[in-house]
C-alpha cells in the first residue's frame, strides 16, 4: 500500500474558490440535520435565458464526433437536478480551463433544476462556456451526440445511466474510460438523487447499486463498451468508499475512486485534476487514480486550518477492485462468522459495541449513515476480544491489498480522524437490514446476519 500526504502546494496555483459551507449530503440527510457565452460560431446551440429557461433549439457541429481514438475518455454523469446545480457551473468552468486534449477527452451529460430546461450533452473543450446565466447563454452539444436534446431525463434511473454510458462511448472513442458519478451519495443506499423524479413514498429517485452494475453490464453486453475498457469508476459524492459498493462493481472496472467521508460541494477541483492527468507521462489507470487522490488532497489541504467547508476532514481512496472479492468473501465473511458466536454472550456483545464506539470517527450522522472503517474496526476488536487477532490480521492484510492508495486530512480543530480507506456498514438499527441483505455483498457474506444478531432482530426467511 502507498500512503500519500499532500503536504506541498504548487506556488502557481491560486485558490479561487471558497471551500463550501455545505456538503454533498442527500436531501434525507440534510432534513435530518436541519428538520457551477462563448459563441462556438453559427453552428453552436445557443439558448437565451429569461426567468425560466426556454426550450433548446439545436444545430449540429460534428467536427468532434469522428473516429479518432484517444488514450482516455472521462465520462461525467452530472446529476445537478437538486441543490447542487450551482456547482455544475463551477465544475464546467474548471473543466473548460483545460478542456479535452489529444490524450484525454471529457464529455458530460448534465441535468439541472432551473439553470437549463431538460437534460443536455456537452463536449468539454478549452475555454468554452456552456452555461452563462448572466449573459443568458446556454450552449449544448446534443445534436452532435444524438441528433437532438433528450428532454428531461431521470438521473436516478439505471436506464439513463445505461443510455449515458453507451452514448458517451460511441461519441468519444478511447482506449480507456473513466466513469464519474457526480451528485449526492450515501454508500450502498445509492447515489444521484433526481429531485424532479419523486417516488410514491415522497423520496427522490436515485441510482441503486444494482442499477449501476446493470447499466454498465448492459453497455458491455451490447458490445458498445469494449471488454475491459472501463478502467476507473469514480464517485464524486459522499461516503461511497464502502466495501459493499466496491463489491457490487468489482467485475466492471479495475479501480474505484471514492471517499470514506463526506465530500464538500465542490468535489474535485477539475482544472487542477485535468492538468495533473495530462501531465502524466504514462496514463495508466493506477497512476491516474493516484493522481486523483493527490489532486483532491492538495485542493482541500489549503483550508485545513480553517476547517474544510465547516467540516473537520476530507479523504479519498483508490481501491483495486480485483482484490475486493477476497476481502469480502474470505475476510469479512470470516469475521462475521466469528462475531456471530461472540454476540450471543452479553459480555462479548458489549465488547463489540464498545469497539465501534472507539473506532476513529469517519462521519458524524450517527445511525443515519452508520459506517465504520473496516480495517481499524477489525484491529480495534483485538483490544477487547484478543481471540479475534488472527481474523483481524487477515482483514488488515486484505484491506492493504485492496486500498492501494489513499489520503486524508483533518482541520486544526483536532478532529478524531483516521482511516485505512474503506468502510463497512455497522448498525444496531435493524430497519435497513432487509434491504442491505439484498445487496450482492449481503448475499455473499454473513455480515448482514451478524448485524441482525447484534440488533437482536430475527433475520427472517
Amino acid at each position: 500500500m502507498s500512503f500519500s500526504y499532500a503536504d506541498t502546494r504548487r506556488s502557481e496555483r491560486i485558490l479561487t474558490q471558497t471551500i463550501c459551507s455545505r456538503l454533498k449530503l442527500t436531501a434525507h440527510e440534510e432534513s435530518i440535520l436541519t428538520s457551477k457565452a462563448a459563441a462556438r460560431g453559427t453552428l453552436a446551440v445557443v439558448v437565451m435565458f429569461a426567468l425560466i429557461a426556454p426550450a433548446v433549439v439545436c444545430s449540429a457541429d460534428d467536427s468532434r464526433t469522428d473516429d479518432t481514438i484517444v488514450d482516455w475518455t472521462i465520462m461525467v454523469y452530472v446529476d445537478g437536478d437538486n441543490d447542487l446545480e450551482s456547482n455544475v457551473l463551477e465544475d464546467f468552468a474548471e473543466m473548460a480551463a483545460v478542456g479535452s486534449t489529444g490524450r484525454v477527452k471529457v464529455v458530460a451529460l448534465a441535468d439541472t433544476m432551473t439553470l437549463t430546461e431538460g437534460t443536455h450533452w456537452y463536449f468539454i473543450e478549452k475555454d468554452e462556456i456552456h452555461i452563462d446565466v448572466e449573459a443568458g447563454v446556454h450552449i449544448c452539444d446534443c445534436l452532435e451526440f444524438t441528433g437532438g436534446c433528450p428532454e428531461e431525463l431521470n438521473m436516478g434511473d439505471g436506464e439513463t445511466l445505461e443510455y449515458f454510458t453507451k452514448t458517451a462511448v460511441a461519441n468519444a472513442p478511447a482506449d480507456n474510460y473513466m466513469l464519474e458519478l457526480w451528485n449526492h451519495g450515501a454508500s450502498w443506499y445509492g447515489i444521484c438523487e433526481d429531485w424532479s423524479s419523486e417516488l410514491p413514498d415522497g423520496s427522490y429517485d436515485s441510482l441503486t447499486m444494482d442499477e449501476i452494475s446493470g447499466a454498465i453490464d448492459a453497455a458491455y453486453g451490447d458490445g458498445v463498451l469494449p471488454e475491459g475498457a472501463l478502467k476507473i469508476i469514480d464517485f464524486d459524492a459522499c461516503l461511497m468508499a464502502g466495501v459493499e459498493v466496491a463489491y457490487e462493481i468489482r467485475n466492471l472496472a479495475e479501480y474505484m475512486v471514492a471517499a470514506i467521508t463526506t465530500i464538500a460541494r465542490q468535489g474535485f477541483q477539475w482544472e487542477w485534476l485535468l492538468e495533473d492527468i495530462n501531465a502524466l507521462e504514462d496514463l495508466t489507470p493506477r497512476k491516474i487514480g493516484e493522481t486523483m487522490v493527490d489532486s483532491f488532497m492538495e485542493f482541500y489541504s489549503q483550508c485545513t486550518g480553517k476547517g474544510i467547508g465547516g467540516y473537520p476532514y476530507a479523504s479519498l481512496s483508490l481501491i483495486d477492485l480485483s482484490e475486493v472479492e477476497r476481502l469480502a468473501t474470505e475476510g469479512v465473511d470470516d469475521m462475521a462468522s466469528v462475531l456471530l458466536d461472540y454476540v450471543e454472550d452479553s459480555l462479548q456483545k458489549s465488547a463489540i459495541q464498545t469497539t465501534e464506539q472507539h473506532t476513529p470517527q469517519i462521519q458524524y450522522l450517527g445511525e443515519l449513515d452508520p459506517f465504520v472503517d473496516l480495517g481499524l474496526f477489525a484491529l480495534a476488536l483485538v483490544d477487547r476480544i484478543p481471540e479475534m487477532g488472527p481474523v483481524a490480521e487477515r482483514i488488515e492484510d486484505m484491506v492493504e491489498s485492496a486500498v492501494v492508495y489513499y489520503d486524508f486530512i483533518t482541520s486544526d480543530s483536532g478532529a478524531c480522524m483516521n482511516t485505512m480507506g474503506i468502510s463497512i456498514y455497522y448498525t444496531c438499527a435493524w430497519g435497513q437490514l432487509y434491504d442491505y441483505g439484498e445487496l450482492a455483498f449481503g448475499k455473499d457474506t454473513q455480515w448482514d446476519e451478524f448485524l441482525f444478531a447484534l440488533s437482536e432482530q430475527p433475520r427472517g426467511p
